[in-house]
């Protein structure tokens, strides 16, 4: 079975010089993906590129793409034929290695700077994952500042529940300017979003799983909340699953008495 993706604006150019297409091949076993492009802003953009098309082919038009999927790759052309590049944040890791890997990483670093004025709480979380996977630090100075500041409107959005697991963990190091209630609050729902996205049923076992394992509710305060929000934060028959017994009863513990000193649940370092 084969599947060809194109975009409109390779097709334009295509029309203008036929001889300028490629076909990208990505097999999957016996299934068989195409993306079928133009080669001239490849080339000029990507030193890689320029080199994999003066280079002598198997088949001619056709190359074989190793190491990547059709999805990432395709949101990847997007830098060579399109303005207005909409990443998801479920494949910018992939893509972002593909940057790197075609040689124009540098390239989309130095575009980065203009990002900055047009991020607000709705989708700051989108610029700071991007950030992180570019290691562009003004980006990533900037969004960590506003989330900062802006703890909560930044916690409770849409995309907050879309980031990957790596950087949920960074920003779980940050300082808030909310309440610890909003913070716990959070993470559960980011954990509740991927179990949705993986049509896994949300329960304890599964939510636990979500949170390596329960290492990232480690990183939660719980000494700063009453034990009203944290026995009121999910149905109790999920508490079992999502703690154990002996965690159960540490965080409990350090809500009810000042005087004890958490074993399992210090919370993290933040900055």
């Amino acid at each position: 079975m084969s599947t060809i993706f194109e975009s409109k604006l390779a097709r334009k150019c295509m029309f203008l010089n036929p001889e300028q297409s490629v076909n990208f091949i990505f097999r999957n076993g016996k299934k068989i993906e195409k993306i079928k492009a133009c080669k001239s802003p490849l080339s000029v953009i990507s030193p890689v590129f320029k080199v994999m098309f003066t280079a002598k082919l198997r088949k001619a038009g056709d190359i074989e793409i190793l190491g990547a999927d059709v999805a990432s790759f395709n949101e990847f052309l997007q830098f060579f034929y399109s303005t207005d590049v909409n990443l998801s944040m479920e494949l910018m890791e992939n893509v972002i290695r593909l940057t790197e890997r075609y040689g124009i990483k540098e390239q989309i670093v130095g575009n980065a700077s203009t990002l900055i004025k047009t991020l607000t709480a709705e989708n700051l979380c989108w610029g700071y994952q991007l950030g992180c996977y570019l290691d562009y630090e003004p980006l990533i100075t900037f969004c960590e500042d506003e989330i900062r500041k802006s703890s909560q409107p930044i916690l409770e959005s849409a995309l907050f529940t879309k980031l990957d697991i790596k950087i949920l963990e960074r920003l779980l190091t940050l300082n808030f300017s909310c309440h610890e209630r909003i913070v716990y609050a959070g993470v559960l729902q980011w954990a509740k979003a991927k179990c949705r996205s993986s049509k896994t049923e949300i329960n304890g076992n599964n939510l636990r799983r979500t949170l390596n394992d329960g290492n990232l509710l480690k990183m939660i305060r719980f000494s700063n909340m009453s034990l009203h929000d944290f026995a009121s934060s999910i149905p109790h028959n999920i508490f079992s699953g999502l703690f154990t017994e002996e965690e159960l009863q540490d965080v409990v513990l350090s809500l009810v008495s000042k005087d004890y000193q958490p074993k399992m649940f210090k919370g993290c370092d933040r900055r």
